[in-house]
């Protein structure tokens, strides 16, 4: 049974290695996975090697397949982040941690509910802001609403 990615499937190393009885690991299947999809990517591309480098993001504006280098490092962040979940959880959590984005958006950046966004900062030791904790709290916080629009009219 051949997979998404094109390459893996009873014939790859991946799953002979499987078929011949060896439990390789998620994580080798995956890596199996991500390369042969970067392979596939930089084969649609057109990219060769030229020596030990592949082409540069210039060279893609040069084909006019993007407008500008930002257009091509913008489109290849977004198929990086669709590529690597794990990518898009570390990117939440990195945000989320910086004060950037709330819960709730950083669940959506990675991709999951917010219960499950709320246990996956948990499982790595953060303590998610969920408002004020107590009725005391949520009373100043309103005083200090109204404290705050009161100076501004």
């Amino acid at each position: 049974m051949g997979s998404w990615c094109g390459g893996c499937g009873p014939q790859s190393p991946i799953d002979r290695g499987r078929v011949w009885g060896y439990n390789l690991g998620r994580e080798l299947r995956g890596a199996w996975h991500e390369f042969r999809l970067w392979q596939q990517v930089a084969a649609k591309l057109g990219w060769t090697a030229k020596g030990d480098q592949m082409l540069k993001v210039q060279d893609l504006v040069e084909a006019r397949l993007y407008a500008s280098e930002e257009q091509a490092i913008q489109d290849a962040l977004r198929y990086l982040l669709r590529a690597r979940p794990d990518l898009r959880i570390q990117l939440a959590i990195h945000r989320y941690q910086t004060k950037e984005i709330s819960l709730a958006k950083a669940a959506s950046l990675a991709g999951v509910s917010w219960a499950q966004m709320r246990e996956i900062l948990l499982e790595r030791g953060i303590q998610p802001r969920l408002g004020p904790e107590t009725l005391e709290e949520a009373r100043r916080e309103v005083q200090a609403l109204r404290d705050y629009f009161q100076a501004q009219s």
